[in-house]
């Protein structure tokens, strides 16, 4: 990955073991200077000038010699801890059952997205698998998650190339789809790139989402068609904020799941002004 929002703590610790190796070094070296000057005041015990530079310089000579050593040696070092923490940093951001950004890394990218294009109306989309409880009944998390992975897999390759979404990383083809907390992910959709009417456009897009898982998916001796429910809350009406807009689509998803809806809108009516 090429952006890096948040060091993982490995790389930082390592940093600072370095920055204490260059602070340790040029102790050393002030201390010496020290030592010199006080044996000078101290010059009866050697026989002249020449003999207390000799002495301060055969000793602090192998000292430095060391310590550029160690602190160059330890190069390569940080260098593999660097490459690792690549991988690090991709667990930090990403969900390890589906692959997909956190909703963390998602909602970033996405208030970064809304603060950069202020003009631009966004669409928050959240859905989720309104029937996939019973997986987990039935076979477990450990067996459930293979098929939430299989899920979210044929859902992303779906959007992969609809460029009216946000991409959440670029790694190293464009993620439009992220994962928020439990069952339900999230897609933005810039509504300034399509000349539609909103609703048509989001509508059509929740219907591509819906096509798009496999008609049974199965695991083992177990097959289930899911269904998908979501709910949507627009920029500038529904909220203004990320976490108002995000909060107010999965607020719309939870009402049209109780009512058997499969597309809500947010009703800003629902919101209680005091």
């Amino acid at each position: 990955m090429e952006c890096y929002n948040n060091l993982p703590f490995s790389f930082v610790v390592k940093l600072l073991q370095n920055v204490r190796k260059i602070v340790s070094f040029f102790s050393v070296i002030t201390s010496l200077f020290f030592i010199s000057f006080s044996v000078k005041a101290e010059q009866q015990l050697f026989s002249s000038n020449n003999s207390i530079m000799t002495f301060v310089l055969g000793a602090s000579l192998p000292i430095i010699i060391f310590l550029i050593w160690r602190f160059f040696s330890g190069k390569p070092q940080q260098t593999e801890n660097h490459r690792i923490s690549k991988d690090e940093l991709f667990n930090y951001t990403h969900d390890l059952t589906t692959n997909l950004p956190t909703a963390q890394y998602a909602l970033k990218q996405f208030e970064q997205t809304l603060k950069n294009a202020k003009s631009h109306r966004m669409a928050a989309i959240v859905f989720k698998p309104i029937n996939f409880r019973q997986v987990n009944t039935v076979l477990g998390h450990h067996n459930s998650d293979i098929l939430l992975l299989q899920l979210a897999y044929c859902l992303q390759k779906k959007v992969a190339d609809n460029q009216s979404l946000l991409s959440f990383d670029h790694s190293p083809k464009p993620i439009r789809l992220a994962r928020l907390q439990g069952l339900d992910f999230l897609v933005v959709f810039d509504l300034s790139t399509s000349k539609h009417d909103a609703k048509y456009v989001i509508d059509d897009l929740c219907k591509q989402l819906a096509h798009a898982v496999p008609d049974a998916m199965s695991f083992k001796s177990f097959s289930l068609n899911f269904e998908l429910a979501f709910g949507v809350a627009i920029s500038g009406d529904h909220g203004n904020s990320v976490n108002e807009i995000v909060s107010h689509a999965t607020d719309a998803l939870l009402k049209g799941e109780s009512k058997e809806q499969t597309i809500q809108y947010f009703d800003n009516s629902t919101v209680l002004y005091t």
